[in-house]
């Protein structure tokens, strides 16, 4: 039963989505809204947990009324927009026949399935250990869950009271439509998370990426050793990054092909990092700056688009930010704020970006997507699409300092610079650059192929029309 309400309240999820994207984009045939069920689930659950943060600031209990009223208020005026913009009906598609340049893109996708499926089985029974998850993430949860609304004085024992409450108040509907507390069955949340990731960011990529780059890449992302060990854990550190990287994606697929359904993506997944973790606020500034750099600084549009939808992302926000500072709950900022701190601790610097360099590039966590992003952007940048590149070099370098920079301003006895996880979390936060890796690396080295098959074609016409002029010159 407790698996069935989760699995219910992901549908729901899944419509609210698919209201959203009726009315942004639409779609001609059911076998096109298959392959955008994953954005489709992505941007309904990023849309639905939003909202539903409001209910505990304001007061409310998030009953299940007021769940499945949340999803119709998301998604039944995708479906108005789109009624008015005279979509056609969806039609049955034409019957589908794999070819040979279909076949290693499926048999990845087959690779992934099985893996997901043994994943799933695991996720239906491993407790919860983690401490930071029933330290304070599932315990802000079960509080939501049990009493309605926020509670100051059980908030302020709690670690972390000023953390965003979008993982909590997710939990919490699960527990909802599970009918208990369930945290066992709620690691199957988070495993529909990293599905969701694939799924969303195969339809994604696969607009301005070649199918087997894509899927080569998001086979990696499973089998990451670091998803192995802590997707389960039940804390905000993998949908953090999971949010992240999609937004990432949607941003630079507008950049590259200008439809302006996927800033819509970009602007909710974006949203959702924000109120995930309090570390998204970094994570948005690298998307802004490289966004910006790549899409013209000197563009109207480009400032409407990529700074202007980020700043609605972060209106969310802005009540829990009312709510946690008007109760002088902890801040969780280093002392002396974190300009003091940034300049007081700079001697700590060197130690903080040799942390970071080698917990992102330790291939028995991460395997190595984030080196071979690196090498296919430098050869991008002189013989590829340099947008592409500008973009990940931009956001993945200001990742990389805005990670050191959180070492050495929260240096401190509690907090030291190390490699080991029990004591600093910087082996979880490198992952957000991995991701990040994994969506940008297809989209480059598609390029790099599109334009070494253009400079052979080019090549053998030119050796062609030599052979042609050799031969009217010597009949």
């Amino acid at each position: 039963m407790n698996l069935l309400g989760i699995l219910v309240l992901n549908l729901l999820f899944l419509l609210a989505g698919s209201g959203i994207l009726w009315g942004i984009r639409g779609w001609r045939t059911w076998n096109e809204y298959w392959a955008l069920g994953g954005v489709a689930y992505v941007i309904g659950l990023c849309s639905v947990g939003a909202l539903a943060t409001f209910v505990p600031i304001w007061g409310g209990r998030l009953s299940g009324g007021a769940i499945v009223g949340i999803c119709a208020a998301v998604g039944i005026p995708g479906l108005i927009v789109g009624w008015r913009k005279h979509r056609p009906r969806p039609v049955a598609s034409e019957p589908w026949r794999p070819t040979r340049a279909t076949l290693t893109p499926l048999t990845l996708a087959g690779l992934c399935v099985a893996l997901f499926a043994e994943f799933f089985r695991v996720a239906r029974i491993q407790p919860m250990t983690a401490w930071d998850a029933w330290g304070f993430w599932m315990t802000k949860a079960k509080a939501i869950y049990y009493f309605g609304g926020l509670a100051p004085t059980y908030f302020e024992h709690l670690w972390g009271p000023s953390y965003p409450l979008f993982v909590p108040v997710l939990a919490a509907m699960d527990f909802r439509f599970m009918g208990s507390a369930d945290t066992t069955t709620l690691g199957v949340q988070w495993w529909l998370l990293a599905v969701a990731f694939v799924w969303a960011g195969a339809a994604l990529l696969r607009r301005i990426a070649p199918a087997t780059s894509v899927w080569i890449f998001l086979a990696l992302f499973v089998v990451l050793p670091e998803l192995d060990r802590r997707l389960l854990e039940r804390k905000a550190d993998w949908p953090l990054d999971i949010f992240f990287a999609l937004s990432a994606c949607a941003l630079l697929s507008w950049i590259v092909t200008r439809e302006n359904w996927l800033l819509a993506v970009y602007g909710v997944t974006l949203c959702a990092t924000l109120l995930a973790k309090r570390d998204g606020q970094l994570l948005a500034i690298c998307l802004v700056v490289a966004g910006l750099v790549t899409a013209g600084v000197r563009s109207r549009r480009s400032w409407l688009a990529v700074p202007g939808i980020a700043v609605l992302a972060y209106l969310p926000d802005i009540p829990w930010r009312i709510w946690w500072t008007s109760r002088h709950l902890q801040s969780d900022s280093p002392q002396g704020g974190l300009l003091h701190a940034t300049f007081h601790n700079i001697g700590q610097a060197p130690a903080a970006f040799h942390l970071v360099f080698r917990l992102l590039f330790e291939y028995h966590l991460w395997l190595a997507p984030a080196p071979m992003a690196l090498v296919a952007a430098a050869l991008c940048l002189t013989q590829g699409d340099r947008r592409v590149a500008t973009f990940f070099l931009v956001a993945f370098g200001l990742g990389f300092v805005g990670w050191a920079w959180e070492n050495w301003a929260y240096v401190s006895p509690s907090l030291p610079i190390s490699t080991n996880p029990a004591v600093n979390p910087t082996n979880r936060t490198v992952a957000s650059l991995v991701l990040l890796s994994i969506v940008a690396a297809p989209v480059m080295i598609g390029s790099l192929l599109t334009r070494s098959r253009e400079a052979a074609q080019d090549l053998v016409l030119a050796n062609t029309t030599g052979s042609a002029s050799a031969s009217a010159i010597n009949p």
